[in-house]
């Protein structure tokens, strides 16, 4: 089973601050009356037209008229209950499919991702706990309900029940993945980066070890080996955006800017809406105090995440070093709008408002 884990925390962008290499780096109803007449045999008002039923609803709901014990056709309406985002339904129609055949542990991985979907957690793990008693044996049932477990952040748990899995499966890569995630989480660099190697070593495909295991050791400041893995994780998919920038960054750390920049270059070709590269080439850009350059990277920052509080706040640093005080004063309270907690963007208003009244 792939876990997408790139996408939740795999990769999290160090945080940048100021302008130093040292630092250079997240019941109120309203009640419409029908037929309140304003004058005296006023006709009630009708109610509006129902919402036209989707096709696909229609036709599994007109099978399911025919064949009203068949499972299959309640999961495939629940799937397209999902797509709608009609939750409810789904979720009425997985616990239909699974009254009929208990057998089938799909079923209640799929309700689990509802629920999650759903943002109901707790019910999720309700779920994969009964699923994991009536299917003791299954190891995608307990590396699902692990993941389940990691995604909601009860790390301790999620390392209990990958521990299980070990115990039974001792050459799991997944596992010792999904194990090297919550050790990361729970601050045990140590423990996080033997469990990634684990990984690996077992399958070398595991594209996000290897960038997990890129960020650690840039942490920690072993950047020869940090950029070993890196060029690992390329060798396995050379265009994969979340390497480049992760790559990029720990290049950045070694004030290696050119070449961090020729890669965030690269990302601009391959995905021109990935906001975060843009950001981190403008911090690149500063670091080099090429500041009209920088401008345009958070430029393109903002274009591409108009509510990107942080691209705000710089691009309003990079005007306010230009000269142009009326952007940067107004970049600094667009930052604001959008994150009223951001210091920077406070404090840097309030010193151009203090010497605009100087």
């Amino acid at each position: 089973m792939r876990f997408l884990c790139v996408r939740y925390i795999a990769y999290k962008a160090p945080k940048p601050l100021m302008m130093s290499k040292q630092i250079l780096w997240s019941l109120v109803i309203l009640f419409t009356l029908p037929g309140v007449a304003c004058q005296s045999g006023e006709q009630e008002k009708q109610p509006p037209p129902a919402k036209p039923v989707d096709p696909a609803i229609e036709r599994i709901t007109r099978q399911i008229d025919q064949k009203p014990d068949d499972p299959s056709l309640y999961v495939a309406r629940a799937q397209v209950y999902h797509q709608m985002e009609n939750y409810d339904q789904a979720v009425k129609d997985m616990d239909k499919a699974i009254e009929l055949d208990t057998t089938r542990f799909e079923n209640f991985l799929y309700l689990a991702k509802i629920f999650l979907d759903y943002g109901h957690s707790r019910d999720a793990l309700i779920v994969l706990d009964n699923a994991a008693r009536r299917f003791p044996d299954n190891l995608k049932v307990a590396l699902t309900r692990a993941h389940t477990y990691y995604i909601v952040k009860q790390y301790r748990q999620s390392t209990d029940a990958i521990n299980k899995i070990l115990s039974r499966d001792p050459q799991n890569a997944q596992a010792y993945f999904l194990l090297g995630l919550n050790y990361k989480e729970l601050g045990d660099t140590t423990r996080a980066i033997n469990a990634f190697q684990k990984a690996v070593d077992l399958d070398a495909d595991i594209l996000d070890a290897w960038i997990n295991l890129g960020n650690l050791w840039t942490a920690k400041g072993g950047f020869a080996i940090a950029n070993k893995y890196f060029e690992s994780a390329l060798a396995i998919d050379s265009n994969n955006v979340y390497v480049l920038n992760s790559y990029a960054l720990a290049l950045g750390k070694q004030d290696k800017y050119p070449e961090s920049i020729r890669l965030y270059k690269k990302i601009a070709r391959l995905d021109p809406q990935f906001s975060d590269g843009f950001f981190n080439a403008g911090i690149m850009y500063l670091m080099m105090d090429s500041v009209r350059q920088a401008n345009r990277q958070f430029n393109m920052a903002v274009q591409t995440s108009p509510a990107f509080a942080k691209a705000y706040y710089y691009r309003g640093y990079t005007f306010e070093r230009l000269g142009d005080t009326a952007r940067a004063h107004t970049d600094y309270d667009d930052a604001l709008r959008f994150d009223p907690d951001l210091t920077k963007a406070r404090q840097a208003l309030d010193r151009l408002v203090g010497r605009s009244n100087d």
